[in-house]
């Protein structure tokens, strides 16, 4: 038993620093895969958002067909969004701090919609568009703030 404890000794003193960084890197690597995971979810909490506002376009009684074509955020147009209302007269009327707009996206949208002329003037076709969120960091939830006109086409993109 002796032998034992002074060969686990031995082994601890030997490989003490390769242990404890070995730690370390698995702490770093389950921390930054929390982060990611909690970031990646955060986003497709963002999507369900805009998924849900679609939903409610298609369930409209003078809407006959409704197929959404693609979904994703726009990291070009987010950007655009931010720089264009960062210290604007808009933000200021509507209470929009820059860090609040830190944290907007922009979800580019591409569906195809028909509807029911008698009940409608709204052109049918293929349409694009955005929808502008921010993330309420107390509650983790994602709220549409504005959402642009629509292009319609009759061929999609």
């Amino acid at each position: 038993m002796y032998k034992f404890i002074c060969n686990l000794k031995k082994f601890f003193q030997t490989y003490f620093f390769i242990i404890i960084a070995v730690i370390i890197a698995c702490v770093l690597l389950c921390t930054f895969g929390v982060y990611v995971f909690k970031n990646q979810m955060s986003n497709s909490n963002s999507i369900s958002v805009v998924k849900s506002e679609l939903n409610n376009i298609a369930s409209k009684e003078y809407t006959l067909n409704f197929e959404i074509i693609s979904i994703e955020i726009d990291p070009n147009e987010s950007e655009r969004i931010i720089n264009t209302y960062k210290e604007s007269e808009l933000a200021k009327e509507r209470r929009w701090s820059n860090e609040l707009l830190d944290d907007l996206i922009a979800i580019k949208t591409i569906y195809y919609i028909e509807y029911d002329h008698s009940k409608t003037f709204i052109d049918d076709g293929y349409t694009e568009q955005y929808f502008y969120l921010i993330k309420d960091n107390s509650s983790e939830t994602w709220e549409i703030i504005d959402i642009s006109s629509p292009y319609i086409s009759n061929t999609p993109k």
